[in-house]
């Protein structure tokens, strides 16, 4: 049981874990906004799943340094955020705020009715780099921790109160002993097993705590990040190898063993593989086989009721479709409002206003695991949008306003396992501008996308058929071909006292199945639930159901496709 917590910071992220598209908001807006405002660092991290959503979430536990808004009981206090793992599953949710042990900054949170959030998402956190003290967000750098506590301050008109004293003293050190001189090959990709070889001078003849810094593809390259162990295959005095982590982006990197070094020359990355770390490993989620050789999308009523906005993600996946061939269509409209792991690959609005500020939209992407480390797969996607942003829904270019289309094409990118980039040009780069038009599929994206679908079209160990990718000749047609299921069988049948209710699965779906007498009347929903692709089988015990002898029905509903089987008890 979790011991009992002073204040709960609700920061909306998932499933991460992986990217969305944002708006910047000003420092005072954010601070305006904030109904409690703390500088703390991230300490431990534990995952639990929610029993009605079946969202995973991440409890961080921070320690407080600084208290600069609002009140607290003690200096220990906790912070929710989407997307974690458990057992084998996991989840992700693209662009908003993900958090790591040893995370310190600034976090700047509101009220709701479910407790305290960040504001504006990743805006919401001022992540501080230990090395050069600097401060940074998704859009600004600054110079020191103490401005930082100056800017805020200045803006609520509030001394900060010293909650916990401040550990950490910013190194500001550069050796030229220490010095980057080549890195090969100069252009890669992120998150495909890649590597680059760093040469230069006094990196130290062990890496011991050393480390390798690429800019932070998710926040335009503002912050740095870093390589897990597995991925650093050699460091010598004079020579690093090291695979390239799927959130690098383009820019110049950092070598630091004790000091830190940067290096004259930039690493380009064209385009990034989705990864995460299960167990201290890098795994790469593949697309697979969900229903009609891939994912069935589903638009929800309000949804679809807005052509233009319907026009346009049609658009976007009919692009993606004809240009690397995945297997996504869409399906019948649903009425479900929420985005939950319910069976249901939804596309909606933000109509209960679930996203923060300045986030224009964000995938859902829920993974499973048959196999331990090995096959993990996307289970079910999900995309929300922002109900009031200023959209340009087209087929005319924006002006003035976001496109919607260009969202759209991103977060399919999202979903088709593709990460950030930094290049405000490519559809992948983590923010967009108004008036900006990115409706074309560049060499790189589909590079990636190619990359990602011949993994998930070679077969795997377990779990579901490996994705099947479409003919280019019917790309056009969004339809969704209706899977069938083999139905219901009932043995035996007739039956005294006990039968079998027999069913496959075609995929990993949402299943009903209820039992009614020949009035209609329910008798019974033995089963309820998600269940995996596969047969699957009921025992109907009469005593238990209290039956009497005569004609029941059995019918089945698997993701919306109903069959149904007729059955006789005697005596």
């Amino acid at each position: 049981m979790l011991k009992r917590i002073s204040i709960l910071f609700l920061l909306y992220t998932r499933i991460g874990y992986s990217q969305c598209m944002i708006v910047p908001m000003s420092l005072e807006q954010r601070v305006n906004s904030a109904s409690a405002i703390i500088e703390a660092e991230v300490v431990n991290q534990n995952c639990f799943i929610d029993s009605v959503s079946k969202h995973i979430y991440t409890l961080s536990s921070l320690k407080i340094f600084k208290l600069f808004k609002g009140t607290v009981v003690d200096g220990d206090v906790s912070i929710i955020t989407s997307g974690g793992t458990l057992g084998n599953k996991m989840e992700r949710v693209s662009g908003l705020l993900q958090l790591k042990q040893g995370d310190i900054g600034v976090f700047m949170c509101e009220l709701d009715i479910k407790g305290f959030k960040v504001v504006a998402g990743v805006q919401g956190f001022l992540q501080y780099d230990i090395v050069s003290g600097t401060v940074s967000d998704c859009f600004t750098k600054y110079p020191s921790f103490s401005e930082i506590h100056l800017l805020v301050t200045s803006i609520t008109k509030l001394n900060y109160k010293q909650i916990n004293p401040f550990p950490f003293i910013p190194s500001n050190q550069k050796v030229n002993s220490l010095g980057i001189g080549s890195i090969i090959p100069s252009v890669v990709s992120a998150g495909t097993g890649n590597s680059i070889t760093i040469t230069g001078t006094s990196f130290g003849a062990n890496r011991g705590a050393g480390k390798v810094g690429f800019k932070n593809a998710d926040n335009g390259g503002q912050t740095y990040i870093y390589p897990i162990a597995s991925q650093y295959k050699k460091w010598t005095d004079s020579e690093i190898i090291v695979e390239v982590p799927t959130l690098a982006g383009t820019g110049k990197i950092q070598v630091t063993n004790g000091v830190t070094a940067t290096s004259i020359t930039t690493l380009t990355v064209s385009y990034a593989r989705t990864n995460e770390v299960y167990e201290e490993k890098v795994i790469s989620p593949n697309l697979v086989d969900m229903g009609g050789g891939g994912y069935v999308w589903q638009l929800q009523t309000d949804f679809a009721e807005n052509k233009n906005a319907s026009d346009a993600f049609k658009r976007a996946l009919v692009n993606w479709r004809c240009t690397s061939l995945v297997n996504w269509t869409i399906g019948d409209n649903t009425a479900v409002d929420v985005t939950d792991k319910d069976g249901i690959n939804s596309v909606r609005f933000d109509t209960k206003r679930e996203l923060p500020q300045g986030t224009l939209g964000v995938t859902y992407a829920y993974y499973n695991s048959c196999n331990g480390v090995a096959d993990w797969y996307v289970s079910e996607l999900d995309m929300l949008y922002s109900d009031t942003a200023n959209w340009e829904f087209g087929p005319a270019s924006a002006i003035n306003k976001f496109d919607f289309e260009s969202v759209c094409l991103h977060e399919l990118g999202h979903a088709q396992m593709l990460g950030h980039v930094i290049n405000s040009n490519d559809i992948m780069h983590y923010a967009i501008a108004p008036g900006q038009n990115l409706r074309s599929i560049g060499a790189t994206n589909l590079a990636g996308a190619q990359f990602v679908l011949n993994e998930s079209t070679s077969p795997v160990s377990c779990g579901p058929s490996a994705m099947e990718l479409i003919d280019v000749s019917v790309c056009n047609d969004v339809s969704e071909a209706h899977f069938s299921f083999t139905g219901l069988t009932i043995s035996p049948n007739p039956f005294t006292t006990d039968c079998i209710i027999s069913y496959e699965v075609p995929y990993e779906s949402k299943v009903e199945l209820n039992i009614f007498d020949v009035l209609g009347n329910k008798l019974a929903n033995p089963i309820n639930a998600i269940q995996q692709k596969g047969k699957h089988s009921y025992l109907l015990s009469a005593l238990a159901m209290g039956l009497s002898a005569g004609l029941y029905i059995a019918i089945i509903e698997v993701d919306g496709t109903v069959n149904s089987n007729k059955f006789l008890m005697i005596k």
